[in-house]
Formats: structure tokens, sequence, C-alpha cells
């Protein structure tokens, strides 16, 4: 996990679509996957990270989520090794 200090952490607490503006708690979250995922699968990738955060206390309308998606010739796993390439 990568944490900002709270001075370099800046960001628009009604941006976009939120309920209320966000506060203090305000978690960004950034996943990184393999291009192609059906949007089905980050639906539930995001209904069970919010229901697990809400049993944390977190509320879920405090969380922003970024997917970041490249392909598999991007990725290198261990050791400076491409595979699939």
């Amino acid at each position: 996990m990568i944490e900002l200090d709270a001075a370099d952490f800046r960001y628009d607490p009604s941006y976009p679509d939120v309920g209320s503006p966000r506060g203090e708690d305000f978690v960004l979250v950034e996943i990184l996957w393999s291009v192609g995922r059906s949007v089905k699968v980050k639906r539930r990738l995001l209904a069970d990270l919010m229901e697990r955060l809400a049993a944390q206390g977190l509320d879920p309308e405090q969380v922003m989520v970024c997917f970041k998606e490249t392909s598999w010739e991007n990725w290198s796993f261990a050791g400076g090794r491409l595979i699939h390439t």
C-alpha cells in the first residue's frame, strides 16, 4: 500500500457523483489487472470490496476505485522476465 502525506493528497470532495462531500476518511483504491475483464467481473469485485470495507467501518461513499488495465505484454511479475511474449 502506498499512502501520501495528508498535505500532498488533494482531491475534489464532490467529484463525481457522490451523495455527500467526502471527508478525512476518503480512500482512493487503484486496481491493476489485465485488459478484457468484463463489467460483470468489475461489478462483483466492487460489491465485494465495498461490503468488506463497510464491515470494517468505512463508508463506501468515501471510496473511489480506479481500474487500470494493461495487456500481458506489459507485465513483469518477477526478475524482469516477460511472460507470454
